[in-house]
């Protein structure tokens, strides 16, 4: 089993080399950037008001000390310039947050379609995928981190011997694995989502799911590595300065991209071995790798 995964490991690697899947993540990273932040704008808005300014403040220095060690303060101001001027956020973050956000969706189409060029089978695009797709998913993405920081300030709060919620008795050290796990299961469900609805193939939800897993598992594997190094080894406060949050935060995305690319990939790969009839571990022929004239129009 261990020969069969490494060789469907390589191969994917080889593919997504093929399919410039560096570059594409790197201009994926960038425009998730430009969309993330008046994202991030609105739910500081609506999370003031309806929580303590200081107890959410306290939240997400915490959680933005985790994400971006010895960064966290450049986060936690940027959060508090946000809450000053929620009236002005209000009025114009909306309609940057969907002209940004439609660009970024546009470019994760793009490289789908450079990932899965090889199906038959493919979707059309219309106003749908441009306008409602990224309206959805910007509300599932906002409402999981309004819901997120609600939960995280709740913990905050716990007493000492737990609580009780609908009979059953929650202890504090239960707590915070209970959330991770649920969080772990959400960012499952939304990588299959996207590999479920975003490719222009059609793919199959089994094989959307496994894709899901295998780009959250390999997610937290790298977010850790990422946060103990910026926490223990990391320079980038020295080199870049005031411009080092923006470079964590813009590696970040990029990584993440890149993993949500191999996730396709691996998708790609499953795909394109039932459509030739093949085991998943077995090599390519030389027929599977010519693309279909649907395809290529499609493009």
């Amino acid at each position: 089993m261990v020969p069969r995964l490494a060789g469907f490991a390589w191969r994917v690697l080889g593919e997504f080399r093929r399919n410039r899947g560096f570059l594409l993540a790197g201009a994926l990273g960038y425009n998730t950037l430009l969309s993330i932040v008046p994202l991030f704008a609105l739910v500081a808005v609506a999370l003031s008001s309806v929580l303590d300014e200081a107890a959410l403040i306290q939240t997400v220095t915490t959680q933005a000390e985790a994400l971006l060690p010895g960064r966290g303060d450049a986060v936690t101001q940027a959060f508090v310039a946000f809450v000053d001027r929620r009236a002005a956020i209000s009025a114009v973050g909306v309609g940057v947050l969907l002209f940004f956000a439609a660009i970024a969706f546009r470019m994760l189409d793009e490289a789908f379609a450079a990932v899965f060029h090889r199906h038959r089978r493919v979707r059309q695009r219309g106003p749908v995928r441009a306008v409602v797709l990224p309206l959805l998913y910007v509300l599932v993405i906002g409402l999981g981190l309004f819901a997120l920081t609600l939960v995280m300030v709740a913990f905050d709060a716990l007493p000492q011997q737990g609580m009780r919620l609908f009979g059953l008795t929650i202890a504090t050290a239960t707590a915070v694995p209970l959330v991770k796990s649920l969080a772990f299961a959400g960012l499952v469900l939304l990588l299959s989502s996207f590999y479920w609805v975003m490719p222009l193939a059609h793919v199959r939800p089994r094989r959307a799911l496994i894709g899901g897993v295998v780009a959250s598992v390999l997610w937290e594997a790298v977010r850790s590595i990422m946060m103990w190094y910026f926490a223990n080894l990391s320079l980038v406060h020295v080199v870049y300065g005031s411009l080092g949050s923006v470079v964590v935060l813009l590696l970040g995305l990029e990584v993440a991209a890149i993993i949500l690319l191999l996730g396709a990939q691996i998708i790609a790969e499953l795909e394109r071995a039932a459509a030739a009839g093949r085991p998943w571990y077995e090599p390519p022929a030389e027929g599977d790798d010519v693309e279909t004239p649907e395809a290529a129009s499609d493009r």
